[in-house]
């Protein structure tokens, strides 16, 4: 169970009156007890999809952000000399702290950066996180391939071009720390450890273009490290990637209303009581209603067939 979840104003707005109340219940209780709703109804089906991955990414971020926090009051309370055991066994667990749990040995060039579309958010009533990011320079590989290096460098442009967080564009910076976290998080996943370079790469690529897409919902100005660590990010991925998925509900709708087929119009032989006109009454159901071609008036069922 979650303590709280972010309820964004479209996930119903664009809902009918009558089903408002629903939805927002649906979006409540996967939202806190992570509780899906099961719909046979494909459209229904498509649209709590898209709402169940607006809400996972919005988790996603959240999450990092509390990560992100966690570590920099860590690394002030171990300057400080007062960091818990659990605070010192994380700046371990990172490298921040080498084989020893002693704050003297807290790198001297470690620096704190952010990449933040906001300053800050709150996480609970009490609790008011800022989006530091911790970066530490000097626990970076010193011997880097050249492969690894381009492998980085396509990574680090894609995200630069896009305006989207890259170290405040320092390229070294990026290599050693996003870029070194995301890789030895990918390696350790199971989902994500046997794709290649070129999946990666396509997979930011992809990010970039749903990112920069209006009609799509997915809109959260992630790193590289959070990106790979999104629930979003498998989808990413060029084999499973469909831009369609990403589409808002009302993106979706447009597009389906767009492909519909046209209504195959099955004339009466009774002429129009109007215009008289012969093989121009076809009934139209969207309408639900009598319609002639030719003058284009509408005649209820009773008032058409009435005239017999």
């Amino acid at each position: 169970m979650r303590e709280s979840f972010v309820f964004h104003a479209d996930f119903i707005d664009h809902l009918p009156e009558e089903l408002k109340t629903q939805w927002a219940m649906y979006c409540i209780n996967y939202g806190l007890y992570e509780t899906e709703p099961q719909f046979e109804d494909v459209l229904h089906a498509e649209l709590w999809r898209k709402l169940k991955d607006r809400m996972d990414a919005d988790s996603d971020s959240y999450e990092v952000k509390k990560q992100n926090q966690k570590i920099w009051r860590a690394k002030n309370h171990a300057k400080e000399g007062r960091a818990t055991e659990e605070e010192l066994s994380l700046l371990g667990s990172l490298g921040i702290l080498g084989n020893s749990q002693n704050s003297q040995n807290l790198p001297l060039d470690s620096h704190y950066e952010y990449d933040s579309v906001s300053d800050s958010e709150y996480v609970s009533d009490s609790e008011y996180v800022s989006e530091y990011e911790y970066v530490s320079v000097s626990d970076a590989p010193s011997t880097l391939t050249d492969s690894q290096k381009n492998y980085s460098n396509k990574i680090f442009n894609i995200f630069k071009e896009a305006g989207l967080p890259c170290s405040k564009g320092n390229e070294l910076t990026f290599l050693q720390t996003d870029f070194k976290n995301a890789i030895s998080y990918i390696h350790n996943s199971e989902e994500l450890k046997n794709f290649s370079s070129q999946d990666i790469v396509q997979a930011c690529k992809n990010f970039v273009t749903v990112y920069k897409n209006e009609q799509c919902y997915l809109k959260n100005k992630w790193n590289f490290f959070a990106l790979v660590k999104s629930k979003s990010f498998y989808n990413l991925l060029p084999g499973n990637f469909d831009i369609e998925n990403f589409y808002n509900f009302q993106s979706k709708q447009t597009k389906a209303e767009e492909e519909k087929p046209e209504e195959k119009k099955v004339y009466s032989f009774k002429p129009c009581p109007s215009c008289k006109a012969e093989m121009k009454v076809f009934w139209n159901q969207n309408k639900n209603k009598y319609e002639c071609d030719n003058c284009h008036k509408l005649f209820e069922f009773d008032e058409y067939l009435g005239e017999l």
